[in-house]
């Protein structure tokens, strides 16, 4: 089972976090949220608290969060917001158990698999891993995934964010959780089959996932909104939380129907 906190009462909203993070990349959600839902907030395997994957896949990472889910006495279906990574797996439980997702928030992710390219960058991340150590990676993704306004005013938020990729998660889970990104599955020709509310939210200034691959991606499901956050690189909850705030929550009352308790 998952480790996982939860905040909060009524409709299961569970967070999924981004690579290579844990679920403390919440709790500047978690502390709003909680006050629209039972927030559920889980590490996945390899990450915070949960133990690795014997064989490590998104696939059985979204298994994984379902059955956590089943543990904690949810169910039935949940809201399932994902960043990054945590986006894929959202993509991978609505594919395997869509009975199980009321509405979906896919925030600085993608719908496509790796490119041969990626896949090459990847790989060469893992070695570099293996042979320095988290300290020099973390400097290499915060070069690329948080913005040089909020690295430059937001010091604190950049150490915090540091100090998750160094001790926050293991080395292997970490490793883990790349050789899973790299064979998983491509869903761009299955975005036309969801059928459930989606928010699909991305960073003006996302170094990893372009504006217009993110937009045509919201474009190409049913009932998806799109929604565009300034001043936010690929870290986008981090950097911006109040801008998604307010869009998460036009989305519960207007898409999902949810009664917010705004006191």
């Amino acid at each position: 089972m998952l480790s996982y906190t939860e905040s909060g009462s009524g409709f299961p909203i569970v967070l999924l976090h981004a690579f290579p993070l844990n679920k403390a990349m919440w709790q500047p959600q978690i502390e709003t949220w909680q006050s629209w839902g039972r927030v559920i907030a889980m590490d996945l395997p390899g990450f915070g608290d949960s133990p690795r994957q014997a064989t490590p896949s998104i696939p059985d990472m979204a298994c994984e969060v379902v059955h956590t889910l089943k543990a904690c006495g949810v169910e039935g279906p949940a809201i399932f917001a994902g960043l990054s990574m945590g986006g894929y797996v959202s993509f991978e439980i609505y594919r395997q158990f869509p009975e199980k997702v009321k509405a979906l928030g896919l925030f600085a992710t993608r719908a496509a698999s790796d490119t041969p390219e990626q896949v090459q960058v990847r790989k060469m991340s893992i070695a570099a891993i293996k042979s320095q150590g988290l300290a020099e990676y973390a400097k290499i993704f915060l070069s690329k995934c948080v913005t040089a306004q909020t690295r430059s005013e937001k010091p604190d938020l950049v150490k915090s964010i540091e100090s998750m990729i160094i001790s926050g998660s293991s080395l292997d889970g970490i490793v883990d959780a790349m050789e899973a990104m790299m064979v998983r599955r491509d869903s761009r020709e299955w975005l036309s089959t969801v059928d459930c509310p989606v928010l699909v939210v991305g960073g003006a200034e996302d170094a990893l996932i372009p504006q217009v691959e993110a937009q045509h991606m919201a474009q190409a499901m049913p009932h998806a909104q799109w929604a565009l956050i300034q001043d936010a690189g690929h870290l986008l909850n981090l950097e911006q939380p109040a801008s998604l705030d307010a869009f998460w929550a036009n989305f519960l009352d207007k898409a999902c129907g949810i009664q917010l308790n705004q006191q």
